[in-house]
Formats: structure tokens, sequence, C-alpha cells
């Protein structure tokens, strides 16, 4: 990259963008005003499966160790499924919740920012059931109400394995340091 262009290399090639030869960086869009569109970040929604193929296997690999964490924590093998993977808002998931959930906050370093683990009510009400000795097919409402501190300990516990799993998926792609920051 060490060279420079001459007078006569720059003069030619500012000719061959004014003659349309070659593409410009500035000035109007060429193709009129329908050219122009209007796009607004807030509301973008999009498939990520499209962009990121590499994800899915990973996806996979993490639904199939969530199983095996998840029968060692009920004492049954559970149905863990796969989702198409997607961008959503943080509004539309928090309008699906139900009360009590646990929320997670993990790190997953290199990366930027951090991931939310979401433990709904019915998933905590079956955990606690099984793990204090009770029938897992029975459903036991989850009371409204602050977890107590046996509880807390419980749902960290699976927050820690769920994103030990998460850490073990992403293993063949790119060796992550996933911690929990906060619940």
């Amino acid at each position: 990259m060490g060279e420079i262009l001459s007078q006569d290399e720059v003069t030619a090639l500012l000719q061959a963008v004014d003659d349309g030869g070659l593409p410009g960086g500035g000035g109007p869009a060429r193709g009129g005003p329908q050219a122009v569109r209007t796009l607004d970040l807030t509301n973008l929604q999009w498939s990520v499966e499209g962009r990121l193929p590499g994800l899915k296997p990973v996806v996979d690999r993490f639904a199939r160790s969530l199983r095996t964490s998840l029968a060692t924590f009920l004492g049954q093998l559970p149905n863990v499924t796969a989702r198409p993977t997607q961008m959503m808002k943080y509004a539309s998931i928090v309008e699906r919740l139900g009360n009590p959930v646990s929320l997670q906050l993990f790190r997953m370093a290199p990366l930027r920012g951090q991931g939310m683990l979401m433990v709904p009510s019915p998933l905590i009400g079956a955990l606690l059931q099984t793990f204090f000795g009770g029938n897992p097919s029975q459903r036991t409402p989850v009371p409204t109400r602050e977890f107590s501190a046996i509880e807390v300990r419980v749902l960290e516990r699976l927050g820690s394995r769920i994103v030990q799993d998460l850490r073990e998926a992403w293993a063949p792609i790119q060796a992550l340091e996933c911690t929990l920051q906060r619940f």
C-alpha cells in the first residue's frame, strides 16, 4: 500500500467516476427517489439462522446437553426442542413472562454484552417440586412472592449448569468463558 498515485492516475480515476465507469463515493444516489428506502432500526425483527448458519449446530448441541442437565435436576428425561433462532425485542419478551420468573444475567467472554437466562414459572415449579422430593408429574403452582434463599440457591445451581452447557456447545467454534453475573 506504500505506493502513491501520480497526478495523471488521480485525474484518470476522477474522470472515470464522472463518466460513470466507476461508482462514486458521494453525490446523489442513481436511480432517483425510488431508490431511497426508510429503515427503522428500532423495529427490526429478523431470523438469525439465514445470516448465521453456524449457529444452528451450536443450538442443537446446547439443546441435547440441556436435556441431560434437566434430567439430572428433574429425575426424568424432559422433552427439549430448539426453536428457530430469532432476534426479539426485550419488551415483547417481558410481556410473555409470568410471575414469578427467574432472570439471571451472564457473560460470555470474549463476546461483548450480556446474556439473560429466563426460567419461567412452570419450570421453576417442576424443578422445586422434584428437587425437594415431590412427584415431577404433579404440577404445583409457584406462589407469587420473593424466592426464599433455598429456592434462589436451587435456581442458581440450575443457571450455572445451563451456562456451562452453553459454553460446551460453543466449544467447537469458539472457546468462551461463561460466568453468571447477577440473579
